[in-house]
């Protein structure tokens, strides 16, 4: 039946082809901007990143101790850029309940990359001045983030690092 509805319609089934091919389009420029990323990253070992991703939430911690220490975020903003990209840490835990192990470790996982979000937002703006805003008031727009690296301790806490152009 839908088939003769558009057999009689050639302009809507025109349609329908071309939104499905502006939708292949937009997902395969999606994945090939994630490539490019992931490129410009890979002369980083796994060792490397794992260093970096360590690194990066060890200055985080410090500076949800001391929110007020303007060194502590220069010294996140100068180990955060990378030429012309800035990269954040984040990590999630897994949710308790009877979720199977799957659905726990996305929850984390999505949970670290919103916590890496965040991250990327302070380093947006402290990147022009160290002193504003202050840990914890916050409203910044974060687009083009990618997950360049995700690793599970053996707590099951996911961290991962995500990246943006500055």
């Amino acid at each position: 039946m839908i088939w003769i509805k558009l057999k009689y319609k050639p302009g809507l089934l025109c349609l329908g082809f071309f939104l499905v091919f502006l939708t292949a389009f937009a997902c395969q420029e999606k994945q090939q901007e994630q490539k490019l990323s992931k490129q410009e990253n890979s002369q980083l070992t796994v060792e490397q990143l794992d260093q970096l991703l360590e690194d990066l939430l060890e200055i985080q911690g410090e500076i949800q101790s001391h929110p007020q220490d303007v060194h502590l975020r220069k010294k996140l903003v100068e180990k955060s850029k990378s030429q012309d990209i800035l990269i954040a840490a984040g990590y999630g835990i897994p949710p308790k309940g009877d979720q199977s192990e799957t659905i726990k470790r996305r929850a984390a996982e999505q949970a670290a990359y919103i916590d890496a979000c965040r991250w990327l937002g302070y380093l947006q703006l402290w990147a022009d001045d160290v002193s504003q805003p202050d840990f914890g008031s916050i409203n910044s727009q974060i687009q083009n983030a990618v997950k360049i690296h995700v690793n599970t301790s053996a707590t099951n806490q996911v961290q991962v690092l995500v990246e943006m152009p500055q």
